[in-house]
């Protein structure tokens, strides 16, 4: 195994995945930092929450290699990899009427003692989540009592109450208002750069992503069609392709972003 620089958070070699004789996903390299944030772009089917299964260690690749804090991903236990990687799905079953704070107090569960039990700073750092995503007046609601935006705030609470050095977030802003996904977002970008935590998730909205992410990955057909800043991926040629209707790109007048404005279906 080649020795990385030690700000790489996770690094995919050459990654191919496969459901059964299926191949989904094929020859994924890229590296991400601490402190990025990577927005994994593309159509559905393109291999995006796949990517993310493999990144995390739910789905075994079929070839290639998987570091994670300078560690082959397969070398850590289940209680190891919790301590520095969290991962929200885009869907999040819930088996019991739990309540928000009882939720959220779960990503604790990998750094608790011998007897299980939450201390003072437990309870203290899944409070800190949940003021972060707005949930505070939502505490001792159940689960199912919540909108389908509540829900997904209250798991993305519970996956940084785990104090992880890398999150993996399958379409994150899915059910949120607008109001939310920008200071979703907003929040997530000054993570990174406060506490060099590495973000990678799965967008649909490309002016959210670049308005937020550092680089983009575009998935077609479950292979890389471009990786890099905002500005050098998002061209008309590459969408053009990626999605098969027509664009027009300009400037996001708040931000500076690539600003996407999709046309028509393209002739064929």
């Amino acid at each position: 195994m080649t020795r990385r620089p030690d700000n790489v958070a996770l690094a995919l070699t050459q990654v191919s995945a496969a459901y059964g004789q299926r191949g989904v996903l094929h020859d994924i390299s890229f590296t991400l930092q601490r402190g990025e944030m990577l927005a994994i772009v593309g159509p559905n089917g393109a291999g995006k929450s796949t990517l993310l299964r493999v990144a995390g260690g739910s789905l075994r690749p079929s070839r290639g290699e998987i570091e994670l804090l300078q560690r082959p991903l397969a070398a850590y236990n289940r209680r190891e990899l919790a301590r520095v990687l969290a991962t929200v799905a885009q869907e999040n079953p819930v088996a019991f009427r739990f309540t928000v704070l009882e939720i959220v107090l779960m990503g604790r569960a990998p750094h608790l003692g011998a007897f299980r039990l939450e201390t003072r700073h437990d309870l203290a750092a899944a409070l800190s989540a949940m003021e972060l995503f707005d949930l505070v007046p939502l505490a001792d609601r159940p689960i199912d009592e919540l909108s389908g935006g509540e829900r997904k705030r209250v798991f993305l609470a519970r996956a940084l109450a785990q104090q992880p050095r890398v999150m993996l977030l399958d379409e994150p802003t899915a059910f949120l208002d607008m109001r939310h996904v920008v200071e979703i977002l907003r929040q997530f970008r000054e993570l990174c750069a406060r506490s060099g935590i590495a973000v990678v998730a799965t967008m649909h909205d490309l002016n959210a992503a670049a308005s937020y992410a550092d680089r983009l990955l575009l998935l077609s057909g479950g292979a890389r069609l471009a990786l890099g800043p905002p500005d050098e991926v998002l061209t008309v040629r590459n969408l053009e392709q990626l999605y098969g209707v027509s664009v027009q790109i300009g400037r996001n007048p708040v931000t500076g972003a690539p600003a996407i404005f999709p046309g028509g279906a393209m002739k064929t």
